[in-house]
């Protein structure tokens, strides 16, 4: 559609930097030692692991665990899984711009995004999960190791290693 009739271009540069500079404080990264994003974020993860447990004992055998939600959970879900280019916190006495800081809420979330765990079970019990965000491979932040060099497979036990805190649990 066109809105150049209510909007010039200006118009609609400023009013993209003020929802950045929103969104970045209220859903993302925010200033450097805020952690309410993340603490909100924290159910996630664990719920998370709490269905690839499930897989591994058993007590999971859905094909789906599929949640709906907006662009609130999925910007601090990422942020608290420290994906690449969605972590970086801006200096408590910096304010947020688009010349300090690269981050961007379009990037993180845009329409139609997504965050998703493929988890795999053989017959021998060994559980491995594949992270995709937005139908892209992504590693899984902190110092979660895959698989293998370079592959984006874990094993389920290496991610609740990994993610525990970030999913407010004590690690296992």
């Amino acid at each position: 559609m066109d809105f150049s009739d209510f909007l010039t271009d200006q118009d609609a540069l400023v009013l993209s930097r003020v929802s950045e500079a929103e969104d970045f404080h209220e859903k993302g990264p925010g200033p450097a030692g805020q952690q309410a994003t993340y603490r909100m974020a924290q159910v996630l993860p664990a719920d998370m692991l709490a269905a690839v447990q499930g897989v591994r004992s058993g007590e999971t055998r859905q094909a789906a665990d599929v949640r709906f939600a907006h662009a609130e959970q999925i910007i601090a879900l990422a942020a608290l899984l420290q994906l690449p280019g969605r972590t970086r916190q801006q200096d408590a006495d910096t304010l947020f711009s688009y010349d300090t800081n690269q981050w961007r809420g379009a990037q993180v979330a845009p329409m139609g995004s997504n965050i998703q765990w493929h988890v795999f079970a053989d017959g021998d019990g060994e559980v491995i999960v594949r992270m995709l965000y937005n139908q892209e491979q992504f590693p899984v932040g902190f110092d979660c190791r895959p698989i293998s060099e370079g592959s984006f497979y874990y094993a389920d036990t290496e991610l609740q290693r990994c993610l525990a805190a970030a999913a407010g649990q004590e690690a296992g």
